[in-house]
């Protein structure tokens, strides 16, 4: 009988969800909240509704509303989603006014942890951490690293999300390890949460799949970096319990942060601002091997499925090495078989040696005599610093036309 409820719960929310985004589409258009081709980082044609994301809080909120009034969660713990809620709310208008009128990064940065105050203050659910079997216990510190793993949920989710349709599989792909888990756990509002995004996000895509006719905007991917960050920290935190799994909430997220931690070697290393855009993302060198919109989309969520099912079988076997190992031989794979951090890992590899020569010809001069004589001419200075290869910045691709506005994040 439960299985059957889920069903038709699941089912019933993706039909709200797609009838609430279309809409948002219409009201969008009427609103003039669209997102117009022509600017900076946009390969799109035609104006496009941008409240995709109000479409899937709003759908998300109601619905769980609907299932805690109704019992439908049954847990003495619902109200600990009063705070997650209202977190939920304020990331998604700060995302909003950031869709209306971008904001300085550092005025993003302020909002997005002002954001996360309410979910953090009203209680966390882990006092310390367990990694590869040992716990360490964070005291006061356990806020402020709960404020720095939502905050890289955030921004992950907001990087990757430059594409059809990419932002939601991948999320949907990320709430079905939460789900496992939290079915492992015995965690039946997590489960539930989890289920319930995940069918929201699937009634969204029946709009948001390429070509998209709404985009979900940073009002959806900074609320969905929020609910995942939130979700992937209660969800390995086990009932009974104030310690949260580290590993299992890393490789869970492991996809859309393999993509941001690429994006910050390659542009530390090339000497760009951290937040500068550019045209080098995991989707970015899909498309550039040939791979449709679709493909790519579908292909990125699909390893973000693997390394979920990688997440689930380290809960179930209590093992953080296997797991850990497993998910680095996923990204390992992703830069074998399409070549994406190909060019980062050649940067870092260079200029490790760069230094390395450096280093050793300074150690080299030191133990000469003062008077050592000068080289002739034509003989190869040795403290001269080899050139970096370059990064390739390829052209901006036409039809790389994504959601986001279809900027490089």
């Amino acid at each position: 009988m439960v299985h059957w409820t889920t069903a038709v719960l699941f089912c019933a929310t993706v039909a709200l969800a797609a009838l609430v985004t279309l809409l948002a589409r219409v009201s969008a258009r009427h609103l003039g909240v669209l997102d117009r081709p022509g600017e900076a980082h946009k390969q799109h044609r035609g104006e496009v509704p941008l409240l995709g994301g109000m479409a899937v809080c709003t759908t998300f909120v109601a619905v769980v509303g609907i299932c805690t009034m109704l019992d439908g969660l049954q847990g003495q713990d619902d109200l600990q989603l009063l705070p997650v809620l209202a977190s939920l709310a304020i990331f998604c208008i700060c995302g909003l006014l950031d869709d209306l009128k971008p904001q300085r990064a550092r005025t993003k940065l302020t909002l997005q942890i002002l954001a996360a105050l309410p979910w953090v203050c009203a209680g966390l659910p882990f006092e310390s951490l367990r990694l590869f079997g040992e716990e360490f216990y964070l005291g006061p510190a356990a806020p402020v690293l709960a404020v720095f793993w939502i905050l890289c949920c955030v921004n992950a989710m907001n990087l990757i999300d430059g594409l059809d349709g990419l932002a939601a599989l991948t999320g949907a792909a990320i709430l079905s390890g939460i789900a496992g888990i939290a079915v492992f756990h015995g965690d039946s509002v997590t489960f539930a949460t989890s289920t319930l995004l995940a069918a929201t996000l699937a009634g969204f895509l029946i709009h948001n799949s390429p070509p998209a006719r709404i985009y979900l905007g940073d009002s959806g991917s900074m609320a969905i970096g929020f609910l995942l960050g939130a979700m992937t920290l209660s969800v390995n935190s086990p009932l009974g319990t104030a310690s949260v799994s580290v590993i299992p909430a890393l490789v869970l997220m492991s996809i859309p942060g393999f993509d941001v931690l690429v994006a910050i070697v390659r542009r530390s290393l090339t000497e760009q601002s951290i937040g500068e855009a550019d045209w080098n993302h995991f989707h970015h060198r899909l498309l550039r091997n040939g791979y449709s919109r679709w493909r790519a989309a579908l292909t990125i969520s699909a390893f973000a499925f693997v390394t979920s099912c990688v997440a689930m079988a380290g809960i179930i076997m209590q093992n953080d090495v296997v797991s850990l190992c497993l998910c680095l031989a996923t990204l390992s794979a992703i830069t074998l078989s399409v070549g994406f951090g190909r060019n980062e890992l050649t940067l870092l590899v260079q200029l490790v040696g760069r230094r390395t020569l450096r280093i050793g010809t300074r150690a080299g001069r030191a133990s000469r005599d003062v008077g050592s004589p000068t080289p002739l001419q034509g003989e190869s200075d040795l403290t001269a610093e080899p050139d970096i290869l370059p990064l390739v910045e390829p052209d901006s691709p036409e039809e790389d036309a994504g959601d986001s506005g279809r900027r490089a994040a």
